[in-house]
């Protein structure tokens, strides 16, 4: 499973405003100093900073779990782009990801590469540079929440969502991953039984009537 192709929601829940990312993370101070000095160069973008903010750290988080994200670098731009509406928008964003995983502690080996293919790309110097900056002069270091957080399996089932797809046609290997990237047992049992209800739906293609979808015992799973 490719993290990057999953449906935002099931990796990364939008927090509300600025001040919860100001909150929680001295590095976001940081951040957001550099990024008042920066937001309006060359163009004034009208979006509220928490949704660059937001964007950042969804594209962090994929590059943390994803097992080789350094092969995904230039499609991150791409996910950017297409969420902030303007490359120029993206280029801010992907700035403050390269500060945001420079300045993590004990960051693994697959993030200095990421990091190394990060300092080749054009982000413009205007936003990269003043980001850069800021990462190489910065002594701390952080432990940022960079892990998967879900949306609530409740809110999941209200969209529409291809199942077939996003579990790539109910691959016993797909579903588990998707299951690890849900924090608790219970949610994790939910989506199972919505992974089962949507696979055996009517105008699903089904290879055999008495086939199990994912076989286990719900006493003794390793979650």
């Amino acid at each position: 499973m490719k993290i990057e192709k999953l449906p935002r929601d099931f990796v990364y829940t939008d927090r509300r405003t600025l001040d919860d990312f100001l909150r929680s993370d001295d590095l976001n101070k940081e951040l957001y100093k550099v990024y008042l000095r920066v937001k309006d160069r060359p163009y004034y973008f009208k979006f509220d900073a928490e949704k660059a903010f937001n964007e950042a750290y969804y594209i962090a988080t994929l590059a943390m779990y994803d097992p080789h994200p350094e092969l995904n670098v230039r499609e991150w731009l791409w996910i950017a782009k297409g969420n902030m509406g303007w490359r120029y928008a993206a280029n801010l964003v992907m700035s403050m990801v390269y500060a945001i995983l420079y300045l993590q502690e004990d960051r693994p080996e697959k993030i200095d590469y990421v990091l190394q293919l990060m300092e080749g790309q054009d982000y413009g110097e205007d936003y990269f540079g003043a980001f850069d900056a800021m990462a190489h002069s910065i002594t701390a270091r952080y432990n940022s929440d960079l892990i998967p957080h879900p949306h609530p399996v409740a809110e999941l089932t209200q969209t529409l969502w291809d199942w077939k797809d996003i579990t790539e046609d109910y691959e016993q290997d797909t579903i588990r991953e998707l299951l690890a990237l849900f924090p608790s047992k219970e949610e994790k049992l939910k989506l199972i039984d919505v992974i089962e209800e949507k696979r055996f739906e009517p105008q699903a293609t089904l290879i055999g009537s008495d086939q199990v979808l994912l076989e286990y015992d719900p006493d003794s799973l390793p979650f």
